[in-house]
């Protein structure tokens, strides 16, 4: 009575884009403040909202995978590459963020 599951068509990329498809999904403790409207660091879902989450790089690795990982801040990359494993990781924040992601990309 809680969840409603959705199905919906697969979309096509567009040009500059790419479809991910989400096999995993991590269930982090920071999801239980958004199911609520008490005063929190994030908003909180709205009734009938899609809850978002990660979709955990590292099951890519255990499965020979080489993982890019994007992350919020230059301390945030390190953790990914350093502690979790990712091949590398790219700086949303950084101001060339598209040139660095498109260079990923190609590689």
């Amino acid at each position: 009575d809680t969840l409603t599951l959705i199905e919906a068509s697969i979309p096509s990329a567009g040009d500059s884009q790419m479809l991910l498809r989400t096999e995993y999904l991590s269930l982090d403790p920071y999801m239980r403040g958004r199911m609520s409207d008490a005063p929190s660091y994030t908003t909180p879902v709205e009734i009938g909202g899609v809850m978002v989450g990660g979709t955990v790089g590292q099951i890519g690795k255990l499965l020979g995978c080489r993982v890019v990982g994007i992350a919020g801040g230059p301390e945030k990359c390190a953790h990914a590459v350093d502690k979790l494993g990712f091949d590398t990781c790219i700086d949303h924040k950084a101001a060339d963020f598209a040139e660095i992601l498109a260079s990923v990309q190609s590689t």
